[in-house]
């Protein structure tokens, strides 16, 4: 079955240690051509904001409006300097994380209105629906992964709590967008990555590769 989408624009969503960065990976083989890029960050102004907001170092915590809006400044940017012009252009685009990412995270997890997060980041994306990916990975396994790892920011640090009202804002949401698919995380990571390459064949976006090569 094949579905339809206005641009070849996938993102890959999900929770700390669901292993999208090990996956993206995976499928690069199946992807040359394809732009790369990650939330927040993707630009010069980007990559700025990622290490304000995420560090683990201010003597008092990041409030979580100061992080949301943060996040869409970065996000803005990127859309207009990276995804829609390259998108415009013909190309193709996967991004790690999109507005999802704030609803699930400053939304279910810290309590900004998810309304507000809704209506705010639907001016700055400026209306693109990606086909997304979603990550689901119970809160327990994203604590026995994150056991022993190095780098990690404060959300990577949040408790078992945390994570569940992400899951379940995340949950919430994927029934409310289109193209919305969730993929079992807690699989191996060979299988994950069969996973999201079956469902970018259903939306035809390896097929187009192909008969561009």
């Amino acid at each position: 079955m094949r579905h339809e989408l206005k641009y070849p624009f996938v993102v890959l969503e999900g929770p700390s240690m669901s292993g999208k960065s090990t996956a993206s990976r995976g499928m690069e083989p199946r992807l040359a051509g394809w732009t790369r890029v990650r939330e927040p960050g993707g630009t010069a102004f980007g990559n700025a904001v990622r290490e304000v907001v995420q560090q683990t170092e201010f003597e008092k915590p990041v409030e979580p409006m100061a992080a949301f809006m943060g996040y869409s400044a970065s996000r803005a940017q990127l859309v207009g300097e990276i995804i829609v012009p390259t998108l415009e252009a013909g190309g193709k685009v996967m991004s790690d994380r999109w507005w999802y990412s704030s609803y699930a995270y400053q939304g279910g997890g810290e309590g900004v209105e998810h309304d507000f997060i809704r209506a705010v980041s639907m001016k700055v994306v400026k209306g693109l629906v990606p086909l997304t990916l979603f990550f689901d990975l119970a809160p327990e396994i994203i604590m026995e992964r994150r056991t022993g790892k190095n780098d990690l920011d404060r959300y990577d640090l949040q408790t078992l709590d945390f994570f569940a009202k992400v899951r379940k804002a995340y949950r919430e949401l994927g029934e409310t967008v289109d193209h919305w698919r969730v993929i079992d995380a807690s699989q191996e990571p060979e299988l994950v990555v069969e996973d999201c390459l079956e469902v970018l064949e259903e939306y035809g976006l390896l097929d187009t590769l192909r008969n561009n090569n």
